[in-house]
């Protein structure tokens, strides 16, 4: 991915995009809470980004959004599920991450 500057403006950031925001960093993501180098997405300080790649994935394959919500500016949770080996949906393992300005607090999980 070319780097973004005058004459390359950065794409869109894709559907459902998390953005939190503490004081001059901040933190754009996926619903998932992953953090992908194809999108503009990265976690920022001071216009520079710091880090471009973020995820999560269970056997290899990525977590299903379930939803995201900020219950700050600064803070956000992501909740997610993990994909079955036989494709069927219905999996009993979610997954809950927390992010404060875009570091994580922690990560649980459940069955």
């Amino acid at each position: 991915m070319a780097e973004w500057n005058a004459d390359n403006a950065a794409g869109p950031t894709g559907p459902g995009a998390v953005t939190l925001v503490e004081g001059s960093s901040f933190c754009i993501s996926q619903q998932s809470g992953d953090i992908s180098p194809h999108h503009p997405h990265g976690v920022f300080y001071q216009d520079t980004r710091i880090l471009s790649d973020w995820r999560l994935t269970i056997n290899g394959e990525p977590l299903e959004p379930l939803g995201a919500w900020n219950s700050s500016p600064y803070q956000g949770t992501y909740l997610g599920r993990a994909t079955r080996a036989d494709g069927r949906t219905d999996s009993s393992l979610t997954v809950e991450r927390r992010r404060v300005g875009g570091v994580p607090l922690w990560l649980s999980s459940s069955c």
